[in-house]
């Protein structure tokens, strides 16, 4: 049987005790995923997904991410489906506060480099026939058209 506890912020928590489990797996959701997307934003779900796992005040870099829940033998991963995106975290009980410490960093306190973002390509597939692409600057929203086949080059005068 589950149990629903909503807390003051808001933030509804789900907790399902399996009392023959050794495991814990920590999941957080979010109510944003493709189907939330504009055409201007499409794949944006997605891209933070992968964000988060870059680092954080506590953890600076991907491998610190991965070796906190490395060392204890856990599992973690994200998805981003239409509905949610979900980050989640699978340990073995005892290190339950591991877990909870390592999923709550990373979705407080990450850091969003800018150097891990200096552009964004939005292929725009209503005019794929066309065979173009739409390059947009992530800071001043510039957009500019282009040719698939000019995209590298494209790529290589933005870095």
């Amino acid at each position: 049987m589950y149990k629903k506890t909503t807390l003051k912020n808001g933030l509804r928590l789900i907790t399902v005790p399996i009392e023959s489990a050794n495991s814990v797996t920590v999941l957080i959701l979010v109510g944003t995923g493709s189907k939330h997307e504009t055409k201007d934003i499409n794949g944006i779900s997605h891209f933070l997904e992968h964000m988060f796992f870059k680092g954080t005040e506590k953890r600076p870099n991907t491998l610190n991410i991965a070796e906190t829940l490395d060392r204890v033998g856990g599992e973690y991963n994200a998805f981003t489906s239409k509905e949610v995106t979900g980050f989640w975290a699978k340990v073995d009980k005892k290190h339950v506060d591991i877990a909870l410490d390592w999923i709550s960093d990373m979705f407080l306190h990450s850091k969003f480099d800018e150097i891990e973002i200096p552009f964004c390509c939005t292929i725009d597939f209503d005019t794929l026939e066309n065979d173009t692409v739409t390059l947009r600057d992530r800071d001043t929203t510039k957009q500019e058209r282009i040719k698939i086949l000019e995209i590298s080059t494209c790529i290589k005068k933005q870095l």
